[in-house]
């Protein structure tokens, strides 16, 4: 998100498109909150909370309920990440960014797709990022979540009609 976004306005002449997908323009006290209990786990190296944690705040409650049976071996089943010092980096950069004057200067066509109950990144701030970037379609699931580009078998649609319109304008 945050990287395609800055790449669109510093190399507009590589991007022809870009889907914005679940993503943000700037911090915000919902995603910052969700943030810093995910940094907590893992400076207590907490794997299988930050395991747990992710899953609750990505996937529908119905999603969720299935990986209920799951999470008392989380802690077995969930080593900890190959990295996590990379993550810590990338989870804390996101705590305090605004890209919001950056995203006046995209000039490419561009979809910005999520669902409406997301946990992490607000349906709000996905739809004040739309309405910052000219012509921006923006295409909002209810009862999606975070997950919605894993969970919602419209979403690869979505994003497949708008890559043929891209492809229909470069015709």
């Amino acid at each position: 998100g945050p990287i395609g976004q800055w790449i669109a306005v510093k190399r507009p002449d590589l991007v022809q498109g870009l889907v914005l997908s679940c993503t943000l323009h700037r911090s915000n006290p919902a995603t910052s909150a969700v943030i810093e209990e995910w940094l907590g786990m893992i400076e207590r190296k907490n794997w299988a909370g930050f395991t747990w944690s992710s899953i609750a705040h990505t996937f529908r409650p119905k999603t969720v309920q299935r990986y209920r049976l799951l999470k008392p071996i989380l802690g077995l089943a969930s080593p900890p990440p190959r990295d996590p010092a990379r993550i810590t980096h990338v989870l804390r950069e996101l705590l305090d960014f605004d890209h919001s004057a950056l995203l006046a200067r995209i000039a490419c066509p561009t979809l910005v797709i999520g669902g409406e109950d997301d946990q992490v990144i607000p349906a709000q701030i996905q739809a004040e990022m739309a309405g910052l970037i000219a012509g921006s379609r923006l295409r909002l699931y209810p009862g999606y979540g975070h997950g919605n580009d894993q969970e919602n078998p419209a979403y690869e649609m979505e994003v497949r009609w708008f890559m043929l319109d891209l492809m229909k304008e470069r015709v």
